[in-house]
């Protein structure tokens, strides 16, 4: 990253941030085709313990910024904590599922399909740019991490933990336990399964000019904008204009039926929770249950379209909270040009009265999160799942809800303040 090394390093680059990009982060945190990131970049000084999170949180705070603009950068310093106490609890998970089941799921082992995620040769720009940036960098911002991510799991259907490795292997910042978190979600497997699809050419949050593309896949940087994330759908014309042949000066699409290889991946899943839905880690309403450290149980969000009643059947917005709903009706065959390929039913989704009857439990109640949730409760929706709300159809909410509260003694100043 550039900013060099070292402690001093890293106080600079933290006050250039909070004095030039803070009031901007909020609503351009996102955007990565812009010629100044509008990211901190202290990711690294962070991980390698040159910078403080409390230094950073404080020189947030006496910036006096009003929350609207800065709560998105605190709610994710505080979540890099979430992801600690996840690894404490389970010590295992940079290659074990949390949900200790999905290690059953059918994961596709296609290498080749692998190498061109890793290589920047998917033939979907976006995907490409952010594995060429990772390469050339060591650093790609978070929203573009979940494209990749995203796309891994949820069209190749390739295994998280290929992806959570490259990752450790590849990353300036690269952080065992916030890594692990993330493709932990992104592999539906962690605490808080995401609840959104990414999609790998609707670019319009991260890349809406095309620059980023440009910048990372210059191979088509002379494409118009309106092709640049699908170059496929270029006239012929537009790309001899341009001498571009796909195939030759870019890589063909891994995919030709994006919907295709999506079904297969989502059937895999839902394969793996037939097979447990009459056991304990399948409850009546269709979501995982896990042990937690010290003998505990306790249920986990599940994404609507992998919810099962307890005999097997899709759950469908009719589905009782007893788990004899009526089954998902539909069936569609895909095919997938370089994929895994396969076959998969449709599915239905439930109704939000499973989440209206999760054991509850409030911040309130526990000093923190972490302890409501080590106490039964449920994960609070993730920073992920809050950044891509716009989305998604529908995120339920979850039980644990609402702001931390900071204790303090009383006094206004930082040895008195703690978080």
């Amino acid at each position: 990253q550039d900013g060099g090394f070292g402690e001093d390093a890293a106080l600079a680059k933290m006050r250039s941030f909070v004095a030039s990009r803070l009031r901007r982060y909020e609503r351009e945190r996102s955007r990565a085709d812009l010629a100044e990131n509008p990211n901190s970049k202290l990711s690294a000084y962070l991980r390698w313990g040159q910078l403080s999170p409390h230094d950073l949180f404080w020189a947030v705070n006496d910036a006096g910024a009003p929350r609207e603009e800065t709560k998105t950068f605190g709610r994710r310093l505080f979540w890099r904590d979430l992801a600690y106490y996840q690894l404490h609890n389970f010590p295992n998970m940079r290659t074990k599922p949390i949900r200790s089941h999905y290690a059953a799921v059918r994961w596709c082992e296609n290498r080749q399909l692998l190498q061109k995620w890793k290589r920047g040769k998917t033939g979907f720009p976006l995907v490409d740019a952010a594995a060429r940036e990772l390469r050339a960098t060591g650093w790609v911002q978070q929203n573009v991490r979940m494209v990749a991510a995203s796309f891994l799991t949820e069209y190749c259907n390739l295994s998280w933990v290929h992806g959570a490795l490259w990752y450790e292997d590849n990353l300036v910042d690269a952080d065992l336990a916030i890594n692990s978190m993330m493709w932990q979600n992104a592999g539906r497997s962690g605490t808080d399964q995401w609840n959104f699809l990414i999609s790998p050419v609707q670019a319009s949050t991260q890349d809406p000019s095309g620059e980023y593309v440009r910048r990372w896949v210059p191979e088509l940087r002379r494409l118009p904008t309106k092709f640049i994330h699908r170059p496929w759908e270029a006239p012929t014309t537009v790309l001899q204009q341009h001498a571009i042949v796909l195939g030759r000066d870019y890589a063909q699409r891994c995919f030709t039926d994006l919907a295709a290889a999506r079904e297969d991946a989502k059937q895999a899943t839902i394969s793996m929770r037939r097979a447990i839905s009459g056991s304990w880690m399948n409850d009546h309403d269709g979501y995982d249950v896990i042990e937690l450290p010290g003998g505990k149980s306790t249920k986990l969000f599940t994404k609507r379209e992998y919810r099962v009643t307890k005999s097997g059947d899709l759950m469908t917005p009719a589905a009782d909270s007893n788990g004899t709903g009526r089954r998902a009706k539909g069936t569609q065959r895909g095919s997938i040009a370089g994929g895994c390929g396969g076959k998969g039913a449709g599915g239905g989704s439930a109704k939000g009265t499973a989440a209206r009857k999760l054991q509850t439990a409030t911040a309130s109640t526990y000093s923190s999160y972490w302890q409501a949730w080590a106490a039964g409760g449920v994960m609070p929706m993730s920073d992920a799942a809050i950044d891509q709300k716009n989305a998604c159809t529908s995120i339920p909410k979850h039980e644990l809800s609402g702001p931390v509260e900071l204790p303090t003694n009383g006094s206004n100043n930082r040895v008195g303040r703690r978080w």
